[in-house]
Protein backbone atom coordinates (compact mmCIF):
# COMPACT_ATOMS: atom_id res chain seq x y z
CA UNK A 1 0.00 0.00 0.00
CA UNK A 2 2.82 2.39 0.86
CA UNK A 3 4.60 1.69 -2.45
CA UNK A 4 1.32 2.31 -4.29
CA UNK A 5 1.03 5.69 -2.54
CA UNK A 6 4.58 6.65 -3.53
CA UNK A 7 4.01 5.66 -7.16
CA UNK A 8 0.72 7.57 -7.31
CA UNK A 9 2.29 10.65 -5.74
CA UNK A 10 5.25 10.56 -8.16
CA UNK A 11 2.85 10.31 -11.10
CA UNK A 12 0.89 13.33 -9.84
CA UNK A 13 4.03 15.43 -9.36
CA UNK A 14 5.26 14.71 -12.86
CA UNK A 15 2.01 16.11 -14.26
CA UNK A 16 2.43 19.52 -12.59
CA UNK A 17 3.02 22.32 -15.08
CA UNK A 18 3.94 25.85 -14.10
CA UNK A 19 4.37 28.99 -16.13
CA UNK A 20 7.63 30.74 -15.20
CA UNK A 21 8.47 34.14 -16.66
CA UNK A 22 12.16 33.35 -17.14
CA UNK A 23 14.55 31.87 -19.67
CA UNK A 24 15.66 28.26 -19.31
CA UNK A 25 18.88 26.36 -20.02
CA UNK A 26 20.59 23.14 -18.98
CA UNK A 27 21.38 23.07 -15.25
CA UNK A 28 20.01 26.58 -14.76
CA UNK A 29 18.45 27.29 -11.38
CA UNK A 30 15.00 28.88 -11.43
CA UNK A 31 13.19 30.50 -8.49
CA UNK A 32 9.42 30.46 -8.07
CA UNK A 33 6.99 33.09 -6.83
CA UNK A 34 5.46 32.94 -3.36
CA UNK A 35 2.12 31.82 -4.82
CA UNK A 36 3.74 29.01 -6.80
CA UNK A 37 5.75 27.93 -3.76
CA UNK A 38 2.59 27.88 -1.63
CA UNK A 39 0.88 25.66 -4.23
CA UNK A 40 3.74 23.16 -4.34
CA UNK A 41 4.20 23.02 -0.56
CA UNK A 42 0.65 23.12 0.75
CA UNK A 43 -1.41 21.68 -2.11
CA UNK A 44 0.84 19.20 -3.91
CA UNK A 45 3.11 18.43 -0.91
CA UNK A 46 6.20 18.41 -3.11
CA UNK A 47 9.63 17.60 -1.72
CA UNK A 48 13.22 18.08 -2.94
CA UNK A 49 13.91 15.55 -5.67
CA UNK A 50 10.40 15.76 -7.13
CA UNK A 51 10.10 16.88 -10.74
CA UNK A 52 7.65 19.06 -12.61
CA UNK A 53 7.31 20.78 -15.97
CA UNK A 54 7.99 24.50 -16.29
CA UNK A 55 7.32 26.56 -19.39
CA UNK A 56 7.51 30.08 -20.73
CA UNK A 57 6.13 31.25 -24.05
CA UNK A 58 8.86 29.45 -25.97
CA UNK A 59 9.97 26.22 -24.26
CA UNK A 60 8.95 23.57 -21.77
CA UNK A 61 11.53 21.94 -19.49
CA UNK A 62 11.56 19.09 -17.01
CA UNK A 63 12.86 20.56 -13.75
CA UNK A 64 13.79 19.13 -10.37
CA UNK A 65 13.18 20.70 -6.97
CA UNK A 66 16.69 20.93 -5.54
CA UNK A 67 16.08 22.68 -2.21
CA UNK A 68 13.67 24.64 -0.08
CA UNK A 69 15.00 27.59 1.87
CA UNK A 70 12.74 29.89 3.88
CA UNK A 71 9.76 28.29 2.13
CA UNK A 72 11.17 29.23 -1.29
CA UNK A 73 11.61 26.50 -3.89
CA UNK A 74 14.62 26.44 -6.20
CA UNK A 75 14.40 24.35 -9.36
CA UNK A 76 17.10 23.02 -11.64
CA UNK A 77 16.36 22.57 -15.34
CA UNK A 78 17.06 18.98 -16.42
CA UNK A 79 15.97 18.55 -20.03
CA UNK A 80 14.16 20.36 -22.82
CA UNK A 81 10.80 18.68 -23.43
CA UNK A 82 9.09 20.86 -26.05
CA UNK A 83 9.63 24.05 -28.03
CA UNK A 84 7.27 26.70 -29.36
CA UNK A 85 6.95 24.80 -32.65
CA UNK A 86 4.93 22.19 -30.76
CA UNK A 87 2.44 24.68 -29.37
CA UNK A 88 -1.08 24.29 -30.69
CA UNK A 89 -2.17 27.90 -31.01
CA UNK A 90 -3.79 29.88 -33.77
CA UNK A 91 -3.33 33.42 -35.01
CA UNK A 92 -6.66 34.49 -33.57
CA UNK A 93 -7.33 37.71 -31.66
CA UNK A 94 -10.52 37.59 -29.63
CA UNK A 95 -12.23 40.97 -29.30
CA UNK A 96 -15.16 40.93 -26.90
CA UNK A 97 -17.21 43.15 -24.62
CA UNK A 98 -16.80 42.19 -20.92
CA UNK A 99 -19.85 40.77 -19.19
CA UNK A 100 -20.42 39.43 -15.67
CA UNK A 101 -17.26 38.54 -13.75
CA UNK A 102 -17.71 34.74 -13.74
CA UNK A 103 -18.69 34.59 -17.39
CA UNK A 104 -15.80 36.85 -18.44
CA UNK A 105 -13.50 34.46 -16.54
CA UNK A 106 -15.08 31.61 -18.49
CA UNK A 107 -14.50 33.37 -21.82
CA UNK A 108 -10.81 33.95 -21.07
CA UNK A 109 -10.36 30.37 -19.87
CA UNK A 110 -12.02 28.73 -22.89
CA UNK A 111 -10.41 31.07 -25.42
CA UNK A 112 -7.03 30.10 -23.95
CA UNK A 113 -7.80 26.39 -24.12
CA UNK A 114 -8.90 26.70 -27.74
CA UNK A 115 -5.65 28.35 -28.85
CA UNK A 116 -6.40 32.08 -29.11
CA UNK A 117 -3.22 34.18 -29.34
CA UNK A 118 -4.45 37.45 -27.83
CA UNK A 119 -7.55 38.76 -26.07
CA UNK A 120 -8.77 42.36 -26.28
CA UNK A 121 -11.74 43.54 -24.20
CA UNK A 122 -13.61 46.45 -25.80
CA UNK A 123 -15.95 49.02 -24.32
CA UNK A 124 -19.11 49.72 -26.33
CA UNK A 125 -22.20 51.82 -25.77
CA UNK A 126 -24.06 48.86 -24.27
CA UNK A 127 -21.17 47.21 -22.39
CA UNK A 128 -22.59 46.20 -19.02
CA UNK A 129 -19.33 45.76 -17.14
CA UNK A 130 -16.65 48.41 -17.67
CA UNK A 131 -14.45 47.63 -14.65
CA UNK A 132 -11.86 45.21 -15.95
CA UNK A 133 -9.05 43.64 -13.88
CA UNK A 134 -6.51 42.73 -16.56
CA UNK A 135 -3.96 41.30 -14.13
CA UNK A 136 -6.46 38.92 -12.56
CA UNK A 137 -7.70 37.70 -15.93
CA UNK A 138 -4.11 37.25 -17.16
CA UNK A 139 -3.66 34.85 -14.24
CA UNK A 140 -6.74 32.94 -15.45
CA UNK A 141 -5.10 32.66 -18.87
CA UNK A 142 -1.87 31.37 -17.27
CA UNK A 143 -3.75 28.76 -15.21
CA UNK A 144 -5.69 27.61 -18.27
CA UNK A 145 -2.42 27.32 -20.24
CA UNK A 146 -0.91 25.22 -17.46
CA UNK A 147 -3.88 22.85 -17.55
CA UNK A 148 -4.21 22.47 -21.33
CA UNK A 149 -0.47 22.07 -22.10
CA UNK A 150 -0.09 25.27 -24.09
CA UNK A 151 3.38 26.78 -24.23
CA UNK A 152 2.27 30.27 -25.21
CA UNK A 153 0.03 32.16 -22.81
CA UNK A 154 -2.32 34.51 -24.71
CA UNK A 155 -1.72 38.20 -24.20
CA UNK A 156 -4.54 39.95 -22.37
CA UNK A 157 -4.79 43.63 -23.29
CA UNK A 158 -6.30 46.53 -21.40
CA UNK A 159 -9.91 47.34 -22.20
CA UNK A 160 -10.26 49.94 -24.96
CA UNK A 161 -13.20 51.73 -26.64
CA UNK A 162 -14.33 49.83 -29.73
CA UNK A 163 -13.81 52.77 -32.11
CA UNK A 164 -10.26 53.37 -30.86
CA UNK A 165 -9.39 49.72 -31.43
CA UNK A 166 -10.86 49.60 -34.93
CA UNK A 167 -9.25 52.89 -35.96
CA UNK A 168 -5.83 51.56 -34.93
CA UNK A 169 -6.31 48.09 -36.43
CA UNK A 170 -4.05 46.88 -39.24
CA UNK A 171 -6.30 46.87 -42.26
CA UNK A 172 -4.51 43.83 -43.71
CA UNK A 173 -5.82 41.71 -40.82
CA UNK A 174 -9.47 40.64 -41.21
CA UNK A 175 -12.02 40.79 -38.41
CA UNK A 176 -14.91 38.32 -38.34
CA UNK A 177 -17.81 40.31 -36.89
CA UNK A 178 -20.42 38.05 -35.31
CA UNK A 179 -23.54 40.15 -35.88
CA UNK A 180 -26.65 38.83 -34.13
CA UNK A 181 -28.85 41.05 -36.33
CA UNK A 182 -27.52 39.62 -39.58
CA UNK A 183 -29.99 37.28 -41.28
CA UNK A 184 -28.98 33.61 -41.22
CA UNK A 185 -28.57 31.95 -44.61
CA UNK A 186 -26.78 28.68 -43.72
CA UNK A 187 -23.54 30.14 -45.09
CA UNK A 188 -21.54 30.86 -41.93
CA UNK A 189 -18.82 28.31 -42.66
CA UNK A 190 -18.58 29.39 -46.31
CA UNK A 191 -18.29 33.04 -45.28
CA UNK A 192 -15.50 32.31 -42.79
CA UNK A 193 -13.74 29.97 -45.23
CA UNK A 194 -13.63 32.80 -47.75
CA UNK A 195 -12.18 35.19 -45.14
CA UNK A 196 -9.51 32.65 -44.12
CA UNK A 197 -8.63 31.92 -47.76
CA UNK A 198 -8.24 35.62 -48.55
CA UNK A 199 -6.18 36.04 -45.37
CA UNK A 200 -3.70 33.35 -46.37
CA UNK A 201 -3.11 35.16 -49.65
CA UNK A 202 -2.42 38.44 -47.82
CA UNK A 203 -0.12 36.92 -45.19
CA UNK A 204 -2.14 38.48 -42.40
CA UNK A 205 -0.63 38.28 -38.92
CA UNK A 206 -3.92 37.59 -37.14
CA UNK A 207 -7.63 37.00 -37.63
CA UNK A 208 -9.88 38.98 -35.33
CA UNK A 209 -13.14 37.64 -33.92
CA UNK A 210 -15.49 40.35 -32.68
CA UNK A 211 -18.24 39.54 -30.19
CA UNK A 212 -20.46 42.38 -29.02
CA UNK A 213 -22.12 43.04 -25.65
CA UNK A 214 -25.26 41.25 -24.51
CA UNK A 215 -27.33 44.24 -25.60
CA UNK A 216 -25.71 44.22 -29.03
CA UNK A 217 -24.03 47.13 -30.75
CA UNK A 218 -25.76 50.47 -31.12
CA UNK A 219 -26.99 51.56 -34.55
CA UNK A 220 -24.08 54.01 -34.83
CA UNK A 221 -21.52 51.35 -33.88
CA UNK A 222 -22.93 48.83 -36.36
CA UNK A 223 -22.84 51.38 -39.16
CA UNK A 224 -19.25 52.23 -38.23
CA UNK A 225 -18.24 48.55 -38.28
CA UNK A 226 -19.97 47.91 -41.59
CA UNK A 227 -18.02 50.74 -43.21
CA UNK A 228 -14.67 49.00 -42.61
CA UNK A 229 -13.69 46.86 -45.60
CA UNK A 230 -11.63 44.43 -43.51
CA UNK A 231 -14.56 43.66 -41.16
CA UNK A 232 -16.67 40.73 -42.35
CA UNK A 233 -20.14 40.37 -40.74
CA UNK A 234 -21.45 36.83 -40.28
CA UNK A 235 -24.36 35.16 -38.51
CA UNK A 236 -23.82 32.40 -35.94
CA UNK A 237 -27.28 30.95 -36.53
CA UNK A 238 -30.97 31.63 -36.13
CA UNK A 239 -30.88 31.89 -32.33
CA UNK A 240 -29.43 34.79 -30.34
CA UNK A 241 -26.46 33.36 -28.40
CA UNK A 242 -25.15 34.50 -25.04
CA UNK A 243 -21.79 36.23 -25.33
CA UNK A 244 -19.80 33.32 -23.86
CA UNK A 245 -21.58 30.82 -26.13
CA UNK A 246 -20.95 33.05 -29.14
CA UNK A 247 -17.23 33.26 -28.32
CA UNK A 248 -16.81 29.48 -28.24
CA UNK A 249 -18.92 28.97 -31.37
CA UNK A 250 -17.03 31.60 -33.38
CA UNK A 251 -13.60 30.35 -32.33
CA UNK A 252 -14.53 26.73 -33.12
CA UNK A 253 -15.89 27.62 -36.58
CA UNK A 254 -12.83 29.76 -37.38
CA UNK A 255 -10.42 27.00 -36.33
CA UNK A 256 -12.32 24.48 -38.48
CA UNK A 257 -11.98 26.85 -41.44
CA UNK A 258 -8.24 27.28 -40.76
CA UNK A 259 -7.66 23.52 -40.62
CA UNK A 260 -9.83 22.60 -43.61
Amino acid sequence: MFLYYLEKRASMVNKIRMYVDDSFADSKNVSLSNKQTHYLINVMRCKPGDTLLIFNNYEEWLAEIIHIQHRIYALQCLSLERTGDDDLSYGITLIFSPIKKERTDYIVEKATEMGVTSIIPVITEFTSRKNFNRQRLQMHAIEASEQCRRLMVPTLHEATPIKHLIQGWHTSDPIIFCDEKRSYASSTMNDINKVIKDESQRNSSTTGILIGPEGGFSKEEREFLYRQEYIHPISLGRNILRSDTAVISAIAITICAMES
